[in-house]
């Protein structure tokens, strides 16, 4: 199974997870977004990890998560990916002032302003 299988598998599982359920292996996934060597496989796999980040954080999950948009945003700069970047940084942002991390937020938030300067 790819990586945008598995995310899509995830995001199908988290809407009928149950709570004695086994929670998604996000850090699993992000190693696997992480390995992603271009650009068109992360622009395939990035939205359906946003998709499912804001899921979980609607589900008030946003701690489960966060790897998987810290993944996304490290792997699009690491590939020059603004595009990828900018929503990953603004997803980290928000989801690490959700698990109160508020100086992680700022910074991510921070992030993505520069982005949008470049």
């Amino acid at each position: 199974m790819d990586i945008c299988e598995e995310l899509l598998h995830a995001e199908s599982g988290a809407l009928e997870r149950r709570e004695n359920e086994p929670a998604l292996d996000a850090y699993a996934l992000s190693e696997k977004l992480l390995a992603l060597n271009d650009v068109g496989a992360l622009a395939s796999a990035a939205p359906i990890a946003m998709r499912l980040c804001r899921q979980f954080h609607a589900q008030g999950r946003s701690f489960e998560v966060l790897p998987l948009a810290q993944a996304v945003h490290e792997r699009a700069v690491s590939i020059g990916s603004k595009e990828l970047a900018h929503p990953a940084a603004n997803a980290c942002g928000l989801l690490s002032a959700d698990t109160a991390d508020f100086a992680a937020a700022i910074d991510y938030h921070g992030q993505a302003l520069l982005i949008t300067e470049d």
